[in-house]
């Protein structure tokens, strides 16, 4: 084999915030307690992001999505550029849900939930796929776009704030590997 890759993400879905392969790992990535003190926020889960190749010209990529919980993104090892667009931007990024709220004072986009077999099962993902080579003939609307584009190298921390829509590449590097854990928060109501 020439090339040999993988990208390994896991996610908790269900209840609790370590996914049952992450458990065993839990002393090692703590949720930060002063931060969820400060934040006023539980954090939601905590998952994992790895890539791997022999080759430094393969290059992962996430589409162009948003989240519905904060995001606290830590990178361990290798480089990951990330680029991203302010929720005010997300009618110009051609999201394939329909957007049922905005609310411009915290930035919270919400879906409407699909309920056909028709409605995208990811709402929150952009038709617009990729923000670094846009159709502006198919998607008029993106050429308005700014992004603001960010490195991450080890050690670096990425606040996302919900409902931010970004795209994610893990960058080629001199061992082709990256591997990041990230928090999600959900908000605490207020007394």
């Amino acid at each position: 084999l020439d090339e040999l890759f993988f990208y390994l993400n896991v996610q908790q879905t269900g209840h609790g915030k370590y996914s049952p392969l992450l458990a065993p790992f839990e002393a090692d990535f703590p949720v930060p307690p002063l931060l969820a003190d400060a934040l006023g926020a539980d954090v939601a889960s905590v998952n994992v992001w790895a890539a791997y190749a022999t080759s430094p010209s393969v290059v992962f990529n996430s589409s162009l999505h948003n989240d519905e919980r904060d995001n606290m993104y830590i990178l361990l090892r290798g480089q990951k550029a990330f680029r991203v667009f302010p929720p005010t931007a997300a009618l110009d990024l051609y999201p394939l849900g329909n957007m049922a709220a905005f609310d411009r004072t915290s930035g919270k986009i919400r879906y409407s939930r699909p309920n056909t077999r028709a409605e995208p099962l990811f709402p929150h993902f952009a038709a617009v796929r990729n923000p670094y080579d846009v159709d502006t003939n198919r998607f008029p609307r993106a050429a308005n776009l700014q992004p603001v584009d960010f490195t991450l190298a080890p050690g670096h921390v990425l606040y996302l704030p919900s409902s931010w829509f970004h795209h994610v590449s893990s960058l080629a590097g001199r061992d082709s590997q990256s591997i990041a854990i990230n928090f999600w928060w959900t908000y605490k109501p207020k007394p």
